[in-house]
């Protein structure tokens, strides 16, 4: 994740917009956990909630890496993981998903970067359009559950490989290492949440904006259905089904409905 840097930043730059959009991603990243800080700062001296204490303990306590059905291996190893390590201090856990969230602003701003300058580089308001979709994106109320219940590390993982998959999808890659790329965020991010299940969707809307040659979107949509089947696989040989009660139970509100 690396933009094209200038040493000729342009008059109109008043607030330093390009200067900081042509940072390296770490010092983004750096930037935006200490905004993320400041807009969580009264979240940092909670306690766990609702289910977390239910969770933490079959995960941490017991060990159990598949709770009663769900299959989000990713999210329970970060969990027992940060349990092994700090105990039930809920600081680290509020850390670990404030940091993340600020991760994935950075990338959505890469990525609106390396699809609004494809046109112009170095354009001054291309750069401040994509740097306002990552402020937005880290400020947006709606966000907030992810980032204030532990349990919603899950879908800001998923978020992250989602965004990350469509990060490689812009980037200037072979055809060949994109397709493994993202085929592999989308299997790895099936593990943390069922959220990026659209994926093939986004990738698909987006390959048609950038006008790919079909044979490129077959091959990649060929490699994600492929991703889909292991990680069914794989989740009906450990869990035993593939929805699980809470899937059930969702679909057949949405049918009633």
């Amino acid at each position: 994740m690396q933009l094209i840097h200038s040493d000729n930043i342009p008059v109109e730059n008043r607030w330093g917009v390009n200067s900081y959009v042509a940072l390296r991603w770490y010092w983004q990243w750096l930037a935006f956990s200490m905004l993320a800080l400041v807009l969580y700062l009264p979240v940092l001296g909670n306690t766990f909630l609702c289910d977390d204490h239910l969770v933490l303990l079959k995960t941490g306590v017991q060990q159990q890496l598949n709770v009663d059905g769900f299959f989000r291996p990713l999210s329970d190893l970060t969990l027992w993981l940060t349990y092994r390590l700090f105990g039930l201090n809920p600081l680290p856990y509020y850390l670990f998903q404030i940091f993340l969230h600020a991760l994935n602003a950075v990338m959505l701003l890469q990525y609106c970067c390396k699809m609004m300058l494809r046109k112009q580089a170095g354009d001054h308001k291309s750069a401040l359009i994509a740097l306002l979709a990552g402020i937005l994106f880290l400020v947006y109320p709606f966000h907030n559950e992810a980032v204030v219940w532990i349990l919603g590390r899950g879908s800001l993982m998923a978020g992250s490989f989602a965004i990350a998959a469509m990060l490689a999808l812009a980037s200037s890659w072979k055809p060949s290492a994109k397709i493994a790329v993202i085929a592999g965020c989308y299997f790895i991010g099936m593990a943390a949440y069922e959220t990026i299940i659209i994926l093939p969707l986004m990738v698909t809307v987006q390959m048609m904006v950038m006008r790919a040659p079909v044979k490129q979107v077959i091959n990649l949509l060929a490699a994600l259905v492929i991703s889909f089947a292991l990680h069914a696989w794989l989740r009906i040989a450990v869990s035993g089904v593939f929805l699980g009660g809470y899937g059930e139970g969702f679909f057949q509100e949405a049918g009633a409905n």
